[in-house]
């Protein structure tokens, strides 16, 4: 879905494009070394791309003001947390409308 072209993902492996092609058609599992590598170049998980998947396979990077709301969360009791996401649904709701 991002539209990466072949030689982009090569270069970023560091690869020639002939071992893609060999990838592609013969199967090899010679790839399986960089697989990582693939998933963190494609912003998906490793499962995703072994196995396919769902949106819940992408990554999401997170932003460093994001680590502190999460750091700041962790310090709350269960009643505070579930009345923190009550609220933020109910704000993303009256901003939908």
């Amino acid at each position: 879905s991002r539209s990466v072209k072949q030689n982009e993902l090569t270069d970023h492996l560091g690869l020639s494009n002939g071992i893609f092609t060999k990838w592609k058609y013969d199967g090899g599992e010679s790839y399986m070394k960089y697989i990582d590598s693939i998933a963190d170049f494609l912003h998906v998980s490793k499962d995703y791309l072994l196995y396919g998947g769902n949106e819940d396979c992408i990554k999401f990077e997170i932003m460093p003001s994001e680590i502190e709301l999460i750091k700041k969360y962790r310090k709350l009791s269960d009643n505070q947390r579930s009345y923190i996401s009550d609220g933020i649904d109910l704000f993303i709701n009256s901003n939908s409308r």
